[in-house]
């Protein structure tokens, strides 16, 4: 139940447990060999923001649990958030050829060149002939994944938004949806510093990479929030984040730049966000400000 003031004790208890996580994933991952088990420790991580929610659920009484939207809510929105990271990578790619320093990359050349650092001659020369091997261009075959993408990575997507978008949405709904949108941004950049650090993201520059995707995930936060509200459900957040997560590939095939650039959630996906924000906040004035309709009802 969303109450007049934001429990602020609480908020803090479920983010200690969510770090918590986070830092325990990030020694497992540290620890850890092999892309597999790489991979699950990963899936592990994006859950505990929800395996935080889920106790702190657990422990209240059935009155006062709160709503963590899972029921369908408006079902258009679910397809706004289905194709929404289709938008925001045609969105990305668009700010790439503007901006300088960054150039087109359509055959996968720049990512090549990252790999010849991690690669032996033998791997690298594998790595350009599965290339050459594809029926289009890399960055092609990632957007047309992202419908799929975003089923797939659905389960260890819904795992993080139930913390950010499900838990926090209502605690910090009395500090309206701005401040809302910002402390929760705030906080889900933040989390990722465990593996940003590590070089995930941004090998080149970890620490440097812990402030882009604190800003990264900040500037991601309105529109999330706003998919959230305006769905009624914490589907639609899942959906986008799960084809945000497919196409990661999609910028870093198709441009060559700076990765604190051209990653997803670096310079360009920014713009992207922010782009994408506002056209969704300039839909709903449109529409006579439906971004604030009360959410529909919903079971627990």
């Amino acid at each position: 139940m969303e109450g007049t003031t934001a429990d602020w004790r609480e908020i803090a208890h479920f983010y200690a447990l969510a770090l918590l996580g986070a830092l325990a994933c990030g020694a497992l991952w540290w620890a850890s060999e092999g892309p597999l088990v790489q991979m699950a420790v990963g899936v592990l991580y994006m859950w505990t923001p929800g395996l935080a929610t889920l106790l702190l659920r657990a422990r209240k009484p059935d009155a006062d649990k709160p709503d963590l939207g899972l029921s369908l809510g408006r079902l258009p929105w679910l397809l706004v958030g289905l194709l929404g990271p289709l938008a925001f990578y045609l969105l990305l790619l668009g700010w790439g050829l503007l901006l300088p320093g960054v150039t087109w990359a359509p055959q996968a050349e720049a990512l090549l060149v990252r790999l010849a650092d991690q690669l032996d001659a033998a791997q690298l020369d594998a790595a350009r002939a599965q290339l050459s091997a594809l029926p289009a261009p890399p960055w092609l075959l990632g957007l047309a994944g992202l419908v799929p993408g975003a089923f797939l990575n659905a389960p260890a997507a819904l795992g993080e938004e139930l913390g950010w978008r499900g838990y926090l949405h209502g605690a910090l709904a009395p500090l309206g949806a701005a401040r809302r949108a910002a402390i929760t941004g705030l906080c889900w950049g933040l989390w990722h510093a465990p593996l940003i650090l590590q070089g995930y993201n941004f090998p080149d520059s970890p620490r440097l990479g812990v402030l882009v995707m604190i800003a990264g995930c900040t500037a991601l936060s309105p529109l999330m929030g706003a998919l959230r509200q305006r769905s009624g459900s914490l589907w639609a957040p899942v959906l986008f984040h799960g084809g945000l997560n497919a196409g990661g590939q999609v910028a870093l095939t198709a441009l060559d730049g700076n990765g604190l650039v051209v990653h997803p959630l670096g310079l360009l996906g920014i713009l992207a966000a922010l782009s994408l924000g506002l056209l969704l906040w300039a839909s709903g004035r449109g529409a006579g400000d439906s971004a604030h309709r009360a959410d529909p009802p919903a079971h627990r």
